[in-house]
């Protein structure tokens, strides 16, 4: 009887620990394979064949589509170049080069990967469309008031996170490494509370 009593009390507290860990760890980001460039953060091996099983998972479960390895690379920053978190009571800069690609698109997304629209509906810039400074950069001001120029709308609150996608890119991948030299600064312009 008391083996019965102990049997039950260890199920009582494998089950619920078991799946409660295994809920947090796909919840959010895959917690290997990660590469990082100054604010941004890519996982080479996402949209490969040899994806780890972590990976696999949060793509299942997210019903996330990603980029194969041959179409493109995804980049996501969700602090500034500070290591501050990006919230939505601040205007950052989001400026510099981007690694060669055919299309690229920026998109202002929360932590959950929706995308954040302005009145218009505009949740991204592309690069076919953004203005460009003297030096060829564009500069891309992240902000809740309207500015002239490449602007995304800032939501009324809460932490948020920026999505760049290089597409037909050049930026090699072996081993699950990213040969990229250099990614857009994210700079911190001012907060209002």
């Amino acid at each position: 009887m008391r083996l019965v009593a102990m049997t039950f009390i260890v199920l009582a507290v494998a089950i619920p620990v078991g799946f409660g860990s295994a809920l947090w760890a796909l919840k959010g980001e895959p917690p290997v394979g990660a590469v990082r460039v100054g604010p941004w953060k890519s996982w080479p091996g996402m949209g490969s064949q040899p994806i780890d099983p972590y990976a696999r998972a949060i793509v299942a479960r997210s019903g996330a589509l990603p980029l194969g390895s041959g179409e493109g690379h995804v980049f996501v920053a969700d602090q500034d170049d500070s290591g501050a978190a990006l919230v939505a009571g601040c205007t950052y800069s989001v400026s510099g080069d981007s690694p060669a690609a055919r299309m690229w698109t920026l998109t202002l997304t929360d932590l959950g990967g929706a995308a954040i629209a302005d009145e218009q509906g505009i949740t991204h810039l592309t690069g076919a469309e953004v203005l460009r400074g003297a030096d060829g950069r564009p500069t891309i001001t992240l902000s809740r008031a309207p500015v002239p120029g490449n602007w995304l709308r800032m939501p009324a609150d809460g932490p948020v996170r920026l999505t760049l996608r290089l597409y037909d890119s050049p930026v090699s991948i072996s081993s699950r490494t990213l040969e990229v030299k250099s990614l857009p600064s994210i700079q911190k312009v001012e907060c209002r509370q």
